[in-house]
């Protein structure tokens, strides 16, 4: 029989859906910062940007305790990802690849259709995450101090999330041929994230700093 208090409610641990609703609530709060964070930046995308979103995206599930996000390679993760952000910052190269997202920015009220089919895009994109980060915890790569995920899966869980988005229609532009191409600030962050994940491949250990650059790490 379950025990219920004097209101003749049962405890939160046996309603039965309580971890939906908690998980729901969850991406809802994160879409809601999401969009606060968008705002703050006028959403305007660059490489700079880009990699200031993922550190405050990673921040965000360390500071709300998503699973597997307290793992010590998301801080080191983190940290190099806003320091790249900000030698991107002011150059040349970061101001010929920036853009602002109007149709992110200025966006009208979505029918629920819309609303749906965002919702299934998110979600494909939280699982594909999740299917990657739950192998890479649960496979047989330990550190030397004995943590489950290392700098290089960590990474390689941040590739899979930037790869999923290049291939989306909001992170891409038609050429006139009617070819899909991602946009080139994203372009730009995918393929620099491969090389960082694969410098850090096998590596077990946090790298000592080189050259002042956050993702010379193989060296």
């Amino acid at each position: 029989m379950i025990n219920e208090d004097e209101s003749g409610v049962p405890p939160v641990s046996v309603i039965p859906w309580n971890s939906e609703i908690n998980f729901y609530s969850g991406v809802g709060d994160f879409l809601n910062d999401l969009q606060i964070k968008m705002n703050g930046i006028n959403w305007t995308m660059s490489p700079a940007a880009a990699y200031e979103v993922l550190a405050w995206a990673v921040e965000w599930g360390q500071v709300n305790h998503v699973y597997g996000f307290d793992h010590p390679a998301w801080f080191y993760v983190a940290e190099k990802m806003r320091e790249r952000s900000l030698e991107l910052a002011g150059t040349g190269q970061n101001a010929m690849l920036e853009m602002r997202m109007d149709e992110w920015a200025s966006r009208s009220a979505p029918s629920p259709s819309d609303l749906l089919r965002n919702f299934d895009w998110f979600m494909s994109l939280f699982r594909k995450i999740e299917s990657i980060m739950t192998r890479e915890i649960k496979d047989d790569d330990v550190t030397p101090s004995g943590h489950v995920l290392t700098l290089g899966e960590a990474v390689n869980g941040v590739l899979m999330a930037v790869d999923w988005c290049s291939k989306h229609h909001r992170f891409q532009y038609r050429t006139p041929y009617g070819w899909a191409v991602p946009h080139e600030w994203m372009d730009f962050v995918r393929d620099e994230v491969m090389e960082w994940r694969d410098a850090l491949k096998d590596q077990e250990t946090i790298p000592t700093p080189s050259d002042g650059t956050a993702f010379s790490v193989g060296s």
